[in-house]
């Protein structure tokens, strides 16, 4: 069981602690046995609001999310505020301290996680590090997210609403490691958003690894492993799959010949096109057209 805060509930706010007759339900189901919640919740201007593990107090994974307002996290030598669009990422073993600040005390939500997974769903966000503090923003998306876990709350602690909770976990645990991947927080001046557009404008020309570092304003090397480590895709991979992706959606809409959407691609070679589409997508373009869907 997770050492969660006794802060009294102030009005707006609420807290949900797992029993542990659940949590054996939870890591025993296949379904969530590696990924789940032990207790989760939301403070609103929680005054007075104080926490400290030690490392082996802290046995669980906790994720604190800053909404409005401040608050202070120790953690070992480090000192730091954390403030709205703020996300700071404790895994099990990382003895910590946070309190709210005394003029503007925050909000936030919260959420302790177990399951041998887990480690695996915020390696994204820690990239590498033993803790994390990112900075996701607020994003309506996000904050639609962890505001759909805390609707899981099960009354009388039912199976399946527990196992919907584990599931809104797991969404939330992809997006906010979409959202590290992509650029957010410190930890990269990379726009991957934006240079997908670029490579979507030019989809009929393979730029080069130089033209791309160039529009990102990076040095070549330093451009192309940031852009792995964002997006698990070398650049010009990536452009690839992008090509392909709108070839499927070509192949999906009407009936253009296999020809016609290469010439539209930029391809001067229909077959080079279809080894290429085969390569990346599994299939010939004809047999992914022949795929019966709906």
């Amino acid at each position: 069981m997770p050492i969660v805060s006794a802060w009294p509930l102030a009005a707006g706010s609420s807290r949900y602690i797992i029993p542990p007759f659940a949590l054996a339900l939870l890591a025993a189901d296949p379904r969530s046995h590696d990924c789940y919640p032990e207790a989760m919740g939301y403070y609103e201007a929680a005054a007075g609001h104080v926490m400290q593990r030690s490392r082996a107090e802290h046995e669980d994974h906790l994720l604190l999310y800053c909404v409005q307002g401040e608050a202070s996290l120790q953690v070992g030598e480090s000192s730091m505020a954390l403030r709205p669009g703020m996300l700071a990422v404790l895994p099990a073993g990382v003895a910590h301290r946070y309190s709210a600040d005394a003029r503007a005390p925050w909000s936030l939500y919260w959420v302790h996680a177990s399951g041998a997974s887990v480690h695996e769903f915020l390696s994204p966000l820690l990239n590498g590090q033993a803790w994390a503090v990112l900075m996701p923003g607020m994003p309506p998306a996000l904050l639609a997210d962890w505001r759909g876990l805390l609707e899981m709350r099960a009354p009388g602690f039912e199976a399946l609403a527990l196992q919907l909770a584990a599931a809104r976990l797991r969404q939330l645990l992809v997006h906010m490691a979409w959202l590290a991947r992509h650029g957010s927080g410190p930890r990269s001046r990379l726009d991957v958003n934006a240079l997908q557009q670029f490579m979507l404008m030019h989809l009929t020309e393979v730029p080069s690894l130089d033209r791309l570092a160039a529009e990102a304003g990076m040095e070549k090397f330093h451009f192309a492993k940031t852009f792995k480590r964002l997006t698990g895709q070398a650049p010009l991979q990536h452009f690839l799959h992008l090509r392909m992706t709108r070839a499927c959606e070509r192949l999906d809409a009407g009936e253009e010949s296999v020809a016609d959407i290469a010439q539209a691609l930029g391809y001067s070679d229909a077959p080079y096109f279809s080894r290429q589409f085969r390569q990346i997508i599994g299939m010939a373009p004809s047999a992914y057209r022949a795929l019966k869907r709906g």
